[in-house]
């Protein structure tokens, strides 16, 4: 029999403000479930082009609640301050940190969930 994977999130991961805030949350969540190890996938840019049509204000609302869940999940220590992200998919850059910059200029975020038992 397979263990259950235990998911833990922020306590605001549990309510959503609005429709892109809630959607931002279950993009972050599937990054979660789709690796089975504590190294994780988000796939930014992918996210991110189903707003491309819209208005720049929308795009730019969608990018800050991005980070603002990031940042929560660093916070709450989901999540290990350690990043690496990639424009092209072959090179990375790694910073210990995530800025709104991050996410205007990068295609994918690799990051490292903390297990806890």
């Amino acid at each position: 029999m397979q263990d259950l994977y235990p998911f833990h999130f922020p306590p605001n991961f549990f309510s959503c403000s609005n429709n892109i805030n809630l959607q931002v949350k279950l993009s972050i969540i599937r990054s979660f479930a789709q690796e089975h190890s504590l190294q994780k996938t988000y796939l930014l840019q992918s996210f991110l082009n189903q707003y491309a049509k819209r208005s720049n204000s929308i795009q730019s609302q969608v990018k800050r609640e991005i980070l603002q869940e990031f940042q929560n999940l660093l916070k709450y220590q989901i999540i290990q301050p350690k990043f690496e992200f990639s424009v092209d998919g072959n090179h990375f850059i790694q910073k210990y940190n995530i800025q709104l910059e991050d996410i205007r200029s990068y295609k994918v975020i690799h990051f490292q969930e903390i297990m806890h038992y």
